[in-house]
C-alpha cells in the first residue's frame, strides 16, 4: 500500500465553500467525543455546519452506547451541526441521509456490494465500514441535531480488536490499497452537503427514501429486531415516510419500528 498522508485542510476547506456542512471546521489531534463537543457547541449557539474532525477520539460511541475505536491517522471520525426544518418525529431521515452520502462515496472506492443497513451503518460484504451516530440537543437557545460518523479508512485486519475482526473491515481493505482521506473527506462532504440540500427541498423526504431504499438489501429477507430487550422477527418489507422500518411477521400483521438491531435470519423458510 501507499504511506499514508495528513489530511489537507486547506484544499478541504476550499471544496466546501458557499455549503452549509463544513462551513466552519475545527480540527484536533485527539479528543474524547466529536459528537459530545459538537453538543457542547450547539448549546451554545453555534451556526448550522460546523463540523468538528478528530484524528483520535478516546471515548469514541457508537450506537446503544457501544465504543467506536479510534485510532489516530487511519480513520476518519467527525460531528456536524444541523438545524433542520423537519418535525420532531421525522429526525430519524438525518441518519438515512448521512448513509446515503455514505454509500454513495464509498461505492466509488468499493463498488462491489457496499450496501446501507437500517438504521445506521454502511456494509462491505457484510462487514461494517462506518457508522452514523444522531443526537437531538434541545437545551440552549437553539436546538439541533449533531450528526457523528466514524469510518474505518485505511485500518488493517490487526488494527480491529479480536472480538470485531470478523465482522469490521475498512475501505482500504477491500480496494487492497491505502485511500487518500483528503479526497474522501472531500467527496463526503460534498455528498453530505447534497443529500441534506436534497432532502430540504420539494419532494426531498420522497426521493431519500426511494434512494436510500435502493442501496441496501433488506427487502424481502427474513430479519430479527431487537429493542429493548425485545426481539421482534419477520421479512423487512419497506421503509414508511418517517424513515421507519417495516417488518411483516408470519401471520401477516406488519410493524414499523424507529429503532433497534437488525440482523439476518438463515434459521427460517419463512
Amino acid at each position: 500500500m501507499r504511506p499514508l498522508t495528513p489530511i489537507d485542510w486547506p484544499q478541504i476547506k476550499e471544496s466546501v465553500t458557499g455549503l452549509p456542512i463544513g462551513s466552519s471546521i475545527l480540527t484536533y489531534d485527539s479528543i474524547e467525543s466529536t459528537n459530545d463537543l459538537a453538543k457542547h457547541y450547539l448549546e451554545s449557539g453555534s451556526d448550522e455546519g460546523l463540523l468538528i474532525f478528530a484524528e483520535q477520539q478516546t471515548q469514541g460511541r457508537g450506537r446503544l452506547g457501544r465504543q467506536w475505536v479510534s485510532l489516530p491517522g487511519l480513520g476518519m471520525y467527525f460531528s456536524f451541526i444541523l438545524r433542520p426544518e423537519l418535525s420532531p418525529e421525522k429526525l430519524p431521515l438525518l441518519t438515512l441521509m448521512a448513509g446515503l452520502a455514505l454509500v454513495s462515496t464509498i461505492s466509488a472506492y468499493c463498488p462491489q456490494n457496499t450496501k446501507v443497513k437500517w438504521p445506521n451503518d454502511v456494509l462491505i460484504y457484510g462487514k461494517k465500514v462506518c457508522g452514523i451516530l444522531c443526537e437531538l440537543c434541545t437545551s440552549g437557545s437553539k436546538p439541533g441535531i449533531v450528526v457523528g460518523i466514524g469510518i474505518n479508512v485505511n485500518h488493517t485486519q490487526d488494527h480491529f480488536p479480536t472480538e470485531i475482526k470478523s465482522l469490521a473491515t475498512s475501505i482500504a481493505l477491500e480496494k487492497s490499497d491505502s485511500i487518500n482521506r483528503t479526497e474522501l473527506l472531500s467527496s463526503l462532504i460534498l455528498s453530505l452537503n447534497r443529500e441534506y440540500l436534497s432532502l430540504q427541498s420539494e419532494g426531498g423526504e420522497s426521493r431519500l427514501l426511494k434512494n436510500w431504499s435502493k442501496h441496501t438489501n433488506l427487502w424481502g429477507r427474513h430479519v430479527s429486531l431487537t429493542k429493548a430487550g425485545t426481539v421482534y422477527s419477520g421479512k423487512a418489507t419497506r421503509l414508511d415516510s418517517f424513515g421507519n422500518l417495516i417488518i411483516r411477521d408470519e401471520s401477516g400483521q406488519e410493524t414499523a419500528f424507529n429503532g433497534g438491531e437488525v440482523s439476518f435470519r438463515k434459521d427460517s423458510n419463512f
